[in-house]
């Protein structure tokens, strides 16, 4: 999971990118790179380097970065070995000059990469995706490649070649020296991608060749700080693009049944976002609502005795004061963030997700000794944080510890881009509800219910594949997918490590 924004027409589209990239410093921390264009020109301007976006970019690499056209990348990595030609945006100069930044995962990654040396030519350096992607784009325009002949059908036939040959979830944004910007979603709309518009000051009416200014990212609340206002979601399989008089075209170029990652509401998004037309906060309200029922019911049944729920910071939150308000069972804040350590669950291996926990949280142990403590969580995927969590609290001294997710039990792995690509890391893979509990060291577990969870997202038509197994987009290549994700984690402290996306 990654974080893309994308300006055109802003005479500041780096400084906009720059912010936009800070807003979404949650969907990755291992490394950003903004790409700028000058459409008077022509000339391209590139800084990128692994960390996080403050320290990548200062004010004197940010000045380097002129032009009206910018994209910008916030990159979550879970390769081994985190290497700086895998950082985001990625450039090719054949034909025109084309850059290109995304958000996702393609499952059938080698079999393109060798269609691509095979078929074109065309020889992939990085392990990152949107290298593959980038000379699938390009290998089709080449055809296409005198200034005169070029049109946005060409660039259109380009993509559909992507929607025809690549599996998997992905939002792209790009441009085209000469020519103009683009951007597009895969055919099911797995990733997300929102843009939005404002009209330019007469300050910057003066520095600048449109009248408008276009941003791309993939989050609304992006869009909110830069004053942009917000158009729609790019539709699944739509193609838009726009040129350098600040033309927009737009073509549905797939039509496939939408089906956004429930994992943006239930932990990646920031809760002020809108992704797909729902807010992210009323979607964790509602989780919490659902969760503070079934816990109501099992107070009443004598199966437990809370006597205080407690967030485990920070996703749950909203979810653990919806979930107090409906069972009565008062919230607490008892588990003290450290906020200069990274969301355990995307830094790169399980040794450094384990160490974190124990420097991220401390609880307050006054306040816990002789307790009954539920503990609320947005999900549980390898269950390192959570069984940790659980030994920390009773180490504070609490009585009974309960653990309540806000998701239902993930059985299956995801092939889109959330990082748990093997199903035997799984927590709840083939295991019986007691058997959660006994590896966590819960006294009780609650899950939320698939059917619950579509209704708090109002999203019956989300991929859920990691709870049910129902794949949207072919995930054949899988055992390929895998096998590659192993040789890359086998080069790094002998753990499974996944690409970077």
């Amino acid at each position: 999971m990654c974080g893309v924004v994308g300006i055109i027409g802003s005479p500041y589209s780096a400084q906009e990118a720059y912010q936009g990239l800070l807003l979404m410093q949650h969907r990755g921390q291992d490394a950003a790179g903004i790409l700028s264009l000058e459409s008077k020109n022509n000339n391209y301007h590139l800084h990128k380097d692994q960390g996080l976006v403050d320290t990548v970019f200062n004010k004197d690499n940010l000045y380097q970065l002129r032009g009206e056209i910018a994209i910008g990348h916030t990159r979550y990595s879970t390769i081994g070995v985190s290497e700086l030609k895998d950082v985001q945006p990625q450039m090719i100069n054949y034909p025109y000059g084309i850059g290109l930044a995304h958000n996702g995962n393609l499952v059938n990654i080698q079999e393109l990469k060798e269609n691509l040396k095979n078929e074109k030519n065309r020889y992939i350096y990085s392990d990152n995706d949107a290298e593959t992607l980038l000379n699938i784009i390009a290998g089709e325009l080449a055809d296409s490649e005198k200034e005169e002949n070029f049109s946005v059908k060409d660039m259109a036939r380009a993509v559909s070649k992507v929607y025809s040959s690549a599996k998997g979830g992905y939002s792209v944004i790009g441009t085209i020296a000469k020519k103009g910007f683009f951007a597009f979603r895969d055919p099911n709309g797995i990733r997300p991608l929102i843009f939005g518009k404002r009209d330019l000051t007469e300050e910057e009416k003066d520095k600048s060749s449109f009248k408008e200014s276009y941003c791309f990212a993939s989050e609304s609340n992006t869009m909110n700080y830069l004053d942009y206002d917000i158009i729609r979601d790019v539709r699944a399989g739509e193609f838009i693009f726009i040129d350098f008089e600040g033309n927009v075209h737009s073509e549905q170029l797939s039509q496939k049944k939408h089906t956004p990652c429930m994992f943006e509401w239930v932990y990646f998004a920031n809760p002020d976002s809108v992704l797909d037309e729902e807010n992210v906060y009323a979607s964790r309200h509602r989780m919490g609502e659902f969760l503070g029922k079934k816990v109501k019911e099992l107070v009443n049944e004598g199966f437990i005795s809370p006597d205080v729920v407690v967030p485990v910071p920070e996703t749950s939150r909203i979810s653990s004061i919806s979930l107090s308000e409906t069972s009565g069972v008062p919230c607490r804040e008892l588990l003290i963030k450290n906020r200069y350590i990274q969301r355990s669950f995307i830094l790169n291996t399980q040794k450094s997700r384990e160490r974190a926990v124990k420097l991220k949280l401390s609880p307050v142990a006054q306040e816990i000794k002789g307790k009954n403590v539920l503990l609320v969580d947005d999900s549980v995927v390898r269950g390192t944080t959570s069984k940790r969590i659980i030994e920390m609290v009773k180490k504070a001294g609490a009585k009974d510890v309960y653990f309540a997710s806000a998701c239902p039990p993930i059985l299956n792995p995801c092939f889109y881009g959330i990082d748990f690509p093997h199903k035997e890391e799984l927590l709840a893979y083939q295991k019986s509800l007691k058997e959660i509990e006994h590896i966590l060291g819960a006294d009780k577990v609650i899950y939320m219910s698939i059917e619950e969870l579509k209704a708090a997202l109002k999203k019956k038509n989300a991929c859920m594949a990691c709870l049910d197994g129902n794949y949207p987009v072919d995930v054949s290549a899988g055992q390929e997918f895998n096998q590659s994700r192993n040789s890359k984690g086998a080069s790094a402290n002998g753990d499974i490590h996944a690409r970077a996306y």
